[in-house]
């Protein structure tokens, strides 16, 4: 996230990196950044992401090479001050080896 901290009416750039640990191609690969409800608003995203209008934006990012990654960003407008908290979900069309890590989380203090 940045920047960190936040103050109301700013922007919020938002980073998320996936990686495929191997050993094949995954297919179907998609990023779901999960929105807070109240505290920030959609501004825009990166090429191939989706905000249907509700909590979260969607990124395709298609095919990953093994040990290949992929990042897409997404920008917030913050709305009131305290604190952030969003979520980051990772998945593809395969079978995981290692589910535990598909989900990020991140807070930042939005100050006045």
């Amino acid at each position: 996230m940045s920047p960190d901290p936040v103050k109301p009416g700013a922007n919020l750039n938002l980073t998320a990196t996936v990686q495929n640990q191997g050993p094949a191609v995954a297919g179907g690969v998609v990023l779901r950044f999960y929105l807070p409800p109240v505290a920030a608003s959609f501004v825009s995203a990166t090429t191939g992401c989706q905000y249907g209008g509700g909590l979260s934006v969607v990124c395709a990012v298609g095919e990953l090479a093994a040990n290949a990654t992929a990042t897409r960003t997404i920008v917030l407008r913050v709305n009131k001050a305290g604190g952030l908290s969003v979520a980051v979900f990772a998945r593809s069309n395969q079978t995981d080896a290692q589910p535990d890590d598909n989900l990020a989380r991140a807070v930042t203090a939005i100050k006045r």
